[in-house]
């Protein structure tokens, strides 16, 4: 079991979801650093994605024996 409650939301998170920054953004997707990048138009989330998905592959390629 975690050694902190699993749903234990901070002070900073909850100020965020109340008062959440205005932006354009629609879309989002995790990139390399372990962070997000974010987009407002549709067809570069899904460049973003395609790209990201050909990235796994390769890493899943180079990965097998």
């Amino acid at each position: 079991l975690p050694d902190a409650p699993v749903c234990n939301v901070s002070a900073a998170a909850i100020m965020a979801a109340l008062h959440p920054e205005h932006t354009d953004y629609l879309y989002f997707i995790r990139n390399e650093r372990g962070t997000h990048d974010f987009t407002s138009a549709y067809r570069t989330h899904i460049r973003k994605v395609r790209e990201k998905r050909r990235e796994l592959r390769q890493k899943k390629r180079t990965r097998k024996p």
